[in-house]
Parts: C-alpha cells; sequence; structure tokens
C-alpha cells in the first residue's frame, strides 16, 4: 500500500518575471498596445503616449570631409493615463501576482454609467514594461491614496527565488500626484490615474526619424492608427490616444477615409439562426458600358447584379447570397460554436486591362493615397496583431496565397482567386460571442483552435465566393465572344487548315523562303483563316486547361494511393509478427503461470492475456485480410484455350 511522504508544490524563480514579459513580449509594438489597452480596461478616457530625450550630436562623414547636426535621442518612453488607478491593495494583490484573472472570466465591466469589454485575461500585460525598457517607475493614484516604485527588470536574471527581490513602495500625497501630469503639461482633476515611465530604452527612437518610413515612430503610429475600429466603438465610450514625440503632439485617431475601391463585400454570420449573409458591389464594372448584345445573351445570368428586385436597373453591380454554415463549408464544425461575427473586405486591383469594354481603370490611381492590403481582426473594436500586418506571417493569416498555389488561374478562369495583396479589410469578433477565441500567452494572435481555424476557413470561403462574382462576367463575356464568332465550328475548320500547312512545310523542307512563295500557302492566307486558327488555338488552350486539371486530380490520387500501399505494404511484410502475437500472448501466460504458481486464466477479462489473445485473433482476421485485398494487384484471368 503506497503512502504520501511529501507533498510538492510549484516554485518560481527571478527568470519567471522576464519570461512572461520583455522576453515573451514580440516587440516595442506590442509592449506599448498592452499597456493602452491596460488604461482602456481601466476606464480611462485618454492615454497619452510621451517619447522624450536628450538633444545628442550626429557625425556625418562624406569622404574626408566630417560634419556635425544635431538631433535627439529617446531617454524615457511614458505611458500616461487618467483610469481608476490602483490602491495599495491592488498594486499587492494584482500588479505583483503573476497571473491574476480579475479579467479572465469577465466579459464586460460596467463603471460610472459606462461599460466596457475587458481587453486583458492573461494576467501579465502589465510585464510588458519590461520590453521597453530595463527600469520602470510606476506612479499610480486611485483617487484616495498614491504610490510610487521602481522596477529595475536586470534584477531578474537571475535564477533565485521570486520572493527574495524586493520592490520599495512609497506613499505620495494626492497633490505629489497631480504635480506629476502638471510636469508634463497635463491636467487630472480626479487625481486618479496611472504614469508608466520606461527607462535605459531597448530601442532607438530619434526625432530625426519622424519624416523617414520604416522607422520605429512610423511603424509605431501606423499600429496605433489600426489599434481602434471606429466602426465599433461609439460615441459615448471614446477613448483618444496622443502620441508626443520629443513635445511634438499629435491625436491617433482613426477615421474611415472617402478611399474608393474596385469591388467591396459585407458579411455577417448569426450564430442563433446559423446564417451567413453578404452582399456587395463591384464599382471596376460599369453597368452602362455592357454591350447589349452580351446583356440580352446572358441576361438570366447578369440579372440580379444589374437589377433590382423590381425590375429597375442599377447602378452598381451588385450581389448577394446567404447559407448556412454547414453548407458553405462542409467541414465538421467544431464542438464549441464560434459565434457570430462580421467585417468588410476591399478588393484593389493594381493594373488595368482594355479587353473588356465594362471595365474601369484601377482606383488606386484616382485616390490620394495607396490603400494598404492586409486583413485586420479586431476584438470589441481594438486590433489583434499581427493578423493582416505587412511584412509579418499574420499578413495573410487566412491562408489564401497558399490556397492560390494550388490553382493560380486569372481572372477569365474556373477556380480564380482574388490575390493576398489586393485584398484589405477588417473582421469583428467579440469577447462574449467568441469565447473560444483564446490569446496566446506572448498576445501575439490568437491561439491556433479548432474554432478559430474553422473561422479562417469561413473567410477564405467568402473570398472564393467574392472571386467567383468577378471571374464569372468575364468567362461570360468570353463565352459570348465565342458564341458570335462560332469559335467551335471555326477551330474544327482549323484543324484542316492546320494540316493543309503542315502538309506544305513538309513539301518544302522546312523552308521558310519557298513555303512563303507556294501560291498554295499564300492562297490560304485570309482574314477566314486567321480566325479559324486563333479558334483551333483557343480550344486547344482551354483543352490543356482541362487536361491539367484532371493531371493534378490525378497525381494527387496517385500520390495518397502509393503512401497508403507503401504502408500496407509494410503491414503485409510484418504479417508474421501480428499473425504471432496471440500465440506469445498464450505463451506469456504460461510461463508467468509456472513462475508465480498462480493460473493467470483465472483472471477478470480485462487483465486476462488468453481472453485477449483470442481477441486480437480475430482482428487480425479481419485487419490482415482488408490489407490483403488492398495491395494485391488485380489479375487478369487467363485465356483457356479452346480444344
Amino acid at each position: 500500500m503506497s503512502k504520501i511522504v511529501k507533498r510538492a508544490n510549484f516554485k518560481s524563480t527571478t527568470r519567471t518575471v522576464n519570461l512572461l514579459g520583455r522576453d515573451n513580449v514580440l516587440d516595442y509594438r506590442s509592449a506599448i498596445l498592452e499597456l493602452v489597452k491596460n488604461s482602456y480596461d481601466a476606464f480611462s478616457k485618454r492615454v497619452d503616449i510621451n517619447i522624450k530625450g536628450d538633444t545628442i550630436v550626429v557625425e556625418n562623414k562624406s569622404g574626408d570631409k566630417i560634419t556635425t547636426t544635431e538631433d535627439k535621442k529617446a531617454t524615457e518612453l511614458e505611458v500616461i493615463d487618467y483610469g481608476n488607478g490602483m490602491s495599495l491593495e491592488k498594486i499587492l494583490d494584482v500588479f505583483f501576482t503573476l497571473g491574476t484573472d480579475d479579467k479572465t472570466n469577465i466579459v464586460s465591466v460596467k463603471h460610472s454609467n459606462t461599460e466596457r469589454v475587458m481587453n486583458g485575461s492573461m494576467g501579465i500585460g502589465r510585464l510588458s514594461l519590461g520590453r521597453l525598457g530595463s527600469e520602470s517607475q510606476i506612479i499610480t493614484s486611485n483617487g484616495k491614496t498614491a504610490h510610487s516604485f521602481v522596477i529595475n527588470w536586470d534584477n531578474f536574471k537571475s535564477g533565485k527565488p521570486l520572493e527574495t527581490v524586493k520592490i520599495d513602495i512609497e506613499e505620495l500625497t494626492l497633490e505629489e500626484f497631480v504635480l506629476e501630469y502638471k510636469k508634463r503639461n497635463l491636467k487630472n482633476n480626479e487625481k486618479k490615474g496611472t504614469i508608466l515611465i520606461s527607462r535605459q530604452l531597448n530601442d532607438e527612437w530619434f526625432l530625426s526619424d519622424k519624416n523617414l518610413a520604416g522607422t520605429n515612430y512610423s511603424l509605431l503610429k501606423l499600429t496605433l492608427n489600426k489599434l481602434k475600429n471606429p466602426l465599433k466603438l461609439t460615441e459615448s465610450d471614446d477613448f483618444q490616444i496622443v502620441l508626443n514625440y520629443f513635445d511634438e503632439q499629435e491625436l491617433i485617431e482613426p477615421s474611415i477615409s472617402e478611399v474608393s475601391t474596385d469591388a467591396l463585400i459585407e458579411f455577417s454570420f448569426s450564430h442563433e439562426s446559423d446564417l451567413l449573409i453578404f452582399d456587395g458591389y463591384f464599382d471596376e464594372i460599369n453597368i452602362s458600358q455592357l454591350p447589349p448584345d452580351f446583356v440580352n445573351s446572358k441576361f438570366e445570368k447578369l440579372k440580379n447584379h444589374i437589377q433590382d428586385d423590381n425590375g429597375e436597373n442599377r447602378k452598381r453591380y451588385y450581389f448577394s447570397d446567404s447559407y448556412k454554415i454547414s453548407e458553405f463549408i462542409p467541414d465538421k464544425v467544431p464542438e464549441n460554436p464560434i459565434g457570430g461575427f462580421d467585417g468588410m473586405l476591399y478588393f484593389t486591383k493594381k493594373t488595368g486591362t482594355t479587353k473588356y469594354p465594362f471595365i474601369n481603370n484601377p482606383v488606386f490611381k484616382t485616390n490620394e493615397f495607396e490603400i494598404e492590403p492586409g486583413i485586420l481582426l479586431y476584438r470589441d473594436g481594438f486590433r489583434i496583431r499581427p493578423y493582416g500586418e505587412i511584412d509579418t506571417i499574420g499578413f495573410d493569416w487566412i491562408g489564401i496565397e497558399n490556397e492560390r498555389a494550388k490553382n493560380p488561374a486569372g481572372a477569365a478562369r474556373a477556380g480564380y482567386i482574388m490575390q493576398a495583396n489586393q485584398l484589405s479589410g477588417y473582421i469583428n469578433i467579440t469577447k462574449e460571442a467568441n469565447g473560444g477565441f483564446e490569446d496566446q500567452a506572448n498576445r501575439e494572435g490568437l491561439k491556433n483552435s479548432e474554432e478559430f481555424t474553422f473561422l479562417r476557413k469561413i473567410i477564405l470561403q467568402i473570398i472564393k465566393n467574392f472571386s467567383f462574382v468577378r471571374s464569372e462576367i468575364f468567362i461570360l463575356y468570353n463565352d459570348f465572344l465565342k458564341e458570335q464568332t462560332d469559335v467551335n465550328n471555326h477551330s474544327e475548320a482549323g484543324k484542316k487548315l492546320k494540316k493543309k500547312i503542315d502538309r506544305l512545310i513538309a513539301k518544302h523542307q522546312g523552308s521558310r523562303e519557298e513555303l512563303f512563295s507556294d501560291i498554295e500557302f499564300i492562297n490560304l492566307l485570309t482574314p477566314q483563316s486567321l480566325l479559324e486558327l486563333y479558334s483551333l488555338s483557343d480550344v486547344s488552350i482551354e483543352e490543356k486547361d482541362n487536361l491539367i486539371n484532371e493531371s493534378d486530380m490525378l497525381r494527387t490520387m496517385a500520390t495518397q494511393g502509393i503512401v497508403m500501399s507503401t504502408f500496407a505494404h509494410q503491414i503485409k511484410n510484418d504479417r508474421n509478427f501480428f499473425e504471432g502475437i496471440p500465440n506469445t500472448l498464450i505463451t506469456m501466460g504460461d510461463y508467468y503461470s509456472k513462475e508465480f504458481s498462480y493460473d493467470f486464466r483465472s483472471f477478470i477479462e480485462d487483465y486476462n492475456l488468453y481472453d485477449y489473445a483470442s481477441i486480437v485473433t480475430d482482428k487480425n482476421s479481419s485487419i490482415l485480410g482488408f490489407i490483403d485485398s488492398s495491395v494485391n494487384n488485380p489479375t487478369r484471368d487467363k485465356k483457356k484455350k479452346l480444344i
């Protein structure tokens, strides 16, 4: 009978803090976003991000000549809010406790007639301070008491017990707390909030970076601009972000610019009704320029796109549809529902075409600024990085290019899919409706759960449907042109014409001079013959495409067959081993019965080797029989000689 000799518990070393903090957070942008979200969760109506520093002299060398210029380099980065702040009790029980769950099981919180959905859930967001700089100072007040303390993150490099690192907490008067805001030309009449100061910065910030692309400043501003989705933040719950870069202040305020796109699709999924609906427009298609003969010929296919339910002509090329999610995605639905979501995608083409008279030029040429590609993911109005972010692994998080690689067809071909860099937009989820989507520990995206994978499949299918609407009109128009010129019949004539040309080439043994001077060849060169050869070429290309698609399918089937056959042959080669298992079990039972002077046949069924040997015999019979039938190649019956 076993007995408990000791009760154990996990212990933590100082390294844990940095493992969860600065070593876990991807970059300064993620760290700042975490701290900004914490300010939002604290019901602050505004957050100030101050980056400030000292003047430095920069040497510029050009050949033998050295010149100097002045610049400014950051020494401090501050995140300042006007939220609820922290009492001493909360500092001890929440701030200095790793992995707190005070937000995990709470969807939203009400405070002073305002309700906000909590963004935090892991209980480690404050550790992002360690990513920004080696030293942090926290100044906080809940309106009644104020405190200040300094954390040196380098003290957490050793493997000493976590409790050995002591941090002194100082008490401040409310006047001293308010003075900290006044020093920064800020007002805090309610005398509550939090000031987070990072020093000994891990990243370089220069004033000269402000007008350059790709710098820490420009990337931070771009990230902050996309942090909030303006369509999901109400006016009554305003939350401002102010960036003060070396005393140059600007309000970071997301807005929907009047930007034209070539097409858009808006969609919404309701979990309660299991219904996905979407509609949209293709403004690259100019309805007024559709050839009348084309419209008459393909009216049944074009009707819903160019006319409304009352039969009135539309001004924009429209489409809409709705599906039960089980019809839209044939895959098994996750046990935990993904919940409702909505979104909007924009299509912006990079090049134009003159092949189709009804296609407008790309709209990006008329916009004042370039539309940045990327499909962003928002939860309760706040962006989740890195989804849709250019030059990151999260840009094509839906897997559009992987799908296109299977069939990189052009817009006028079946199976066409828009490119990832042609799509932009956003998808909205909520903490309440989409509880199955959990954050990764480093707050860089969501866990790759079954629910999140299913969401990606739905979005990819929406993009396929979006692409089909665009492709369909090109295919219809090409079919119309072929019907008008009777391409199929002309292609048959083209085959005969090609045979004549082949005969003449053989006659002159490939000599172009003799061929071109041959009267019979000259007489073949007519407008009619050119159309016949074109028709032959066009039909041949279509037949080739069909053969390629069929070949791809057969290749895939063959690959799967080879794998299965190899696996089955391996098992077949091990037939003696599998067939010998029952006898081995019986031999073992006999040996143990003799060794321990106990009849092992008397054990209950679950632990009886002899009963298990009988079960294995039955299983071997069915499994090996199936494998035999799978791997044995079919043979043709030998012909019998008639006597």
